[in-house]
């Protein structure tokens, strides 16, 4: 998932890249079939950087990843375990 949702590696012109919805399609795609696949009562959990450490690269920004983590909740995950950096 991380090489979709950050803008250094995806660079794909497609639904799944450009902007950081596009980008996160692909992790909420997979958090809303989970979701449908285990149903209400079990925990739905995702492993998600809270910073890329590749700023000066192109990276995600803290701010960006704060919004990838909202959306990962608006979807249906229960809890984000989170790391730093993901290469």
């Amino acid at each position: 998932m991380s090489t979709f949702l950050s803008p250094f590696t995806n660079r794909r012109g497609d639904e799944y890249g450009g902007s950081l919805e596009n980008r996160a399609r692909f992790m909420a795609e997979i958090i809303d079939a989970l979701r449908r696949e285990v149903g209400p009562e079990k925990l739905v959990i995702i492993r998600l950087s809270g910073i890329e450490l590749m700023d000066e690269y192109g990276g995600n920004s803290e701010d960006e990843y704060m919004e990838i983590m909202r959306i990962a909740a608006d979807h249906g995950v229960d809890m984000i375990s989170m790391v730093v950096g993901w290469h």
